[in-house]
């Protein structure tokens, strides 16, 4: 779910002669993924994506998970 949430925000920024010309949203870099355009700069941005995906969804985990005591019969 996380990972869809995630979709408007951009990880990718075209610049040319060092000016930014516009930040790519990674729902463009997934689509690019399913059109067969695939380059090295898009596997980077889908592996942070999965990456920082991941760190958030165990970071949240962690602060809600109460362990709960087992029952010594």
């Amino acid at each position: 779910m996380l990972l869809l949430i995630t979709l408007p925000f951009s990880l990718l920024e075209i610049t040319i002669n060092g000016q930014r010309v516009r930040s790519v949203p990674l729902w463009e870099c997934y689509l690019n993924l399913l059109k067969g355009k695939i380059s090295i700069q898009i596997l980077i941005v889908f592996v942070i994506h999965i990456f920082l995906t991941f760190i958030i969804c165990l970071v949240i985990w962690l602060f809600v998970y109460k362990p709960t005591p087992k029952n010594q019969d």
